[in-house]
């Protein structure tokens, strides 16, 4: 509902109701993504950030992603942190995030960009890793917006950009960030860019 543009029209109390589903999804998809063949990459090779990171991705990598964000090492010493628009009709994707092991940050929002900039950074400056779809949360695909570029700026924390590729899955044309999605089984190669 969400995807399709049909969700922000209906009751807080439907939200309220249909928010653990995100966690159930959660938990299918963990293991869904255990029946895949994945592999990690850094290119070029280097040594993991073992501080608050500023790590960016398009759209179409969420929430798929989310789990193969940072080394062992790294998810031990730094949380990560997604911000999320605090309307009620995306609590369902932050329960689903959530079950995921990222910690949802509230806030911010189409038309908040500075409020979502100082949220970020107040999360940094805790000592919290970011997690930024750099052209969401509506698009245009593939346009890197500067929020992340301002963030680094602000903040001394290096800039680590994510993607991966999928061997049988498919894009779902119907979205605007034509989101990749795996199948059961499949292979996925996620690549990290050197920190910036």
């Amino acid at each position: 509902l969400v995807s399709m543009g049909l969700a922000q029209n209906l009751p807080a109390s439907f939200y309220s109701l249909i928010a653990p589903v995100g966690g159930v999804v959660a938990s299918l998809t963990k293991l869904a993504l255990k029946t895949c063949k994945v592999t990690c990459h850094t290119l070029p090779r280097q040594p993991e950030p073992l501080q608050p990171t500023i790590y960016t991705l398009f759209h179409q990598h969420l929430p798929y992603l989310l789990p193969f964000h940072g080394s062992k090492a790294e998810k031990e010493k730094v949380e990560r942190v997604l911000l999320m628009q605090g309307d009620m009709y995306m609590e369902p994707l932050g329960t689903f995030s959530e079950g995921l092991g990222m910690t949802i940050l509230r806030g911010g929002g189409r038309n908040d960009e500075k409020g979502s900039t100082e949220l970020l950074k107040q999360a940094l400056d805790g000592g919290k890793s970011v997690v930024l779809a750099v052209d969401g949360p509506y698009g245009p695909l593939y346009k890197f917006k500067s929020g992340a570029i301002v963030l680094a700026k602000q903040t001394g924390a290096p800039i680590v950009h994510c993607f991966y590729k999928i061997r049988d899955g498919k894009d779902d044309e119907g979205r605007w960030d034509r989101r990749l999605i795996p199948r059961l089984g499949d292979r996925i190669d996620t690549r990290r860019r050197r920190s910036l």
